[in-house]
């Protein structure tokens, strides 16, 4: 049994993102700078993750919509918070 995580962000792009995504394929430029960026971010979540609940992560993935400037990150764990907690 896994646990999951879910953190919404809003108003998260910078200016420049916003400018860029009116560009032809600023979409997909932006994806792909956000893919790069999440790269070594993961295993700082993950440390975070387990130094609060004990718990390592399984997989972090995200969804970004930029249209209304929104982005979910889920983080799949490989346990249960309550068991971790109790």
């Amino acid at each position: 049994m896994e646990d999951v995580i879910v953190i919404k962000l809003e108003g998260f792009m910078t200016p420049m993102e916003r400018t860029i995504q009116k560009l032809p394929g600023g979409i997909k430029k932006i994806e792909a700078i956000r893919s790069e960026i999440y790269k070594p971010f993961g295993s700082h979540l993950d440390s975070l993750v387990k130094g609060l609940i004990g718990i390592k992560t399984k997989e972090i993935l995200n969804s970004l919509d930029l249209e209304k400037d929104t982005e979910y990150i889920f983080i799949i764990l490989e346990g249960v918070i309550s068991e971790a907690v109790s």
